[in-house]
């Protein structure tokens, strides 16, 4: 018995006529279309003319098996958009003949097939990345953990699609390509979006920096309070600090007109105020500052304005005097 094989033109083509018979009831096609494709491959074989307009060919049947004439307008627009696949299926079978023939392209294919995984991956991050583009290109806020939960959900929707699953019957094939295609058109402005966002991002680390050094500070870190020490070695209070135009020393950035100052070392929270023999709300370069009693603060934790204060605990009682100071402990 003689074997043939049946070209995949052959196979585009019969499915086209089918297609243009599709009016029909399923057993009339089957009866009009029944061996189409090996008649089609002996008549090929044999040197028959080459296959043209399935639209005509699916008329010829209709013709001899007695059928009436398919609607001249249903008929028009449905032989266009026929032919038109008919070829496009054609050429693209022509391609993938070319294409596997080749070694080194097969190799290349078999290759993107073992990294499918790998972008369906790709594909869900490119998805998440559509959806925050615009929260990426107006937000100046840090990115929420909480997000990484929806980026995770979407990279694992997308490796379902590429697995079949999870996917309605109807849009089984025709979803994940359009998936592919928006995200390949989402590349270039969401690299645009994530670059604005990292520039805003090192531009505001950067400002934020610059606001926490204003006032005094000893190589780089703020200068919270200062304690000064006469020749004797004993502390003073109420030394008023300038610099060698006359601006005041002061802890605080130079706009700052609050009645305390509040912040974090080592020992927790605290809050300083300047002495009271500085007026009204200057006095910031009047030193040692004193502390405002934590006691008396009010119930969400800070300070008043009215709130007592007591005296700052200086690094130490007393500093070595300097070299031919007279000191209290000298005898007379």
């Amino acid at each position: 018995m003689k074997t043939l094989s049946i070209d995949p033109a052959i196979l585009t083509f019969a499915a086209a006529v089918r297609d243009a018979l599709g009016d029909l009831p399923a057993d009339d096609i089957d009866d009009l279309t029944d061996g189409l494709e090996a008649d089609l491959s002996e008549q090929a074989a044999d040197g028959g003319p080459e296959l043209a307009d399935p639209v005509a060919y699916a008329d010829e049947l209709r013709a001899a098996a007695g059928l009436a004439p398919r609607a001249a307008s249903a008929r028009g627009s449905h032989s266009k958009l026929t032919v038109m696949w008919a070829r496009l299926s054609r050429a693209w079978a022509d391609a993938a003949r070319g294409i596997h023939s080749k070694p080194i392209f097969r190799a290349a294919i078999d290759i993107l097939r073992a990294l499918q995984p790998v972008w369906w991956a790709a594909r869900g991050l490119l998805l998440f990345g559509l959806v925050s583009i615009v929260w990426l290109m107006s937000s100046d806020e840090r990115i929420p953990w909480m997000s990484w939960i929806a980026v995770a959900a979407f990279v694992v929707v997308s490796v379902q699609w590429g697995r079949g699953l999870w996917l309605p019957e109807l849009g089984r094939k025709g979803i994940p390509i359009i998936a592919s295609i928006v995200a390949v058109a989402v590349v270039v402005p969401l690299w645009g979006a994530v670059l604005t966002y990292t520039t805003r991002q090192f531009a505001e680390v950067y400002s934020g920096v610059g606001f926490e050094q204003a006032g005094l500070q000893l190589d780089g870190t703020p200068i919270t309070n200062v304690f000064a020490y006469g020749p004797d070695g004993e502390l003073l209070t109420d030394v008023q600090l300038f610099d060698q135009d006359g601006n005041p020393l002061s802890v605080v950035s130079a706009d700052h007109a609050g009645a305390f100052m509040d912040g974090y070392s080592d020992e927790g929270y605290f809050a300083l105020a300047p002495r009271d023999s500085a007026p009204g709300a200057a006095g910031w370069n009047v030193y040692p500052l004193v502390t405002l009693d934590p006691q008396y603060f009010d119930e969400g934790g800070l300070p008043s304005v009215n709130n007592p204060t007591i005296e700052s605990t200086p690094p130490f009682e007393r500093a070595q005097p300097l070299v031919g100071a007279v000191t209290s402990d000298v005898e007379k």
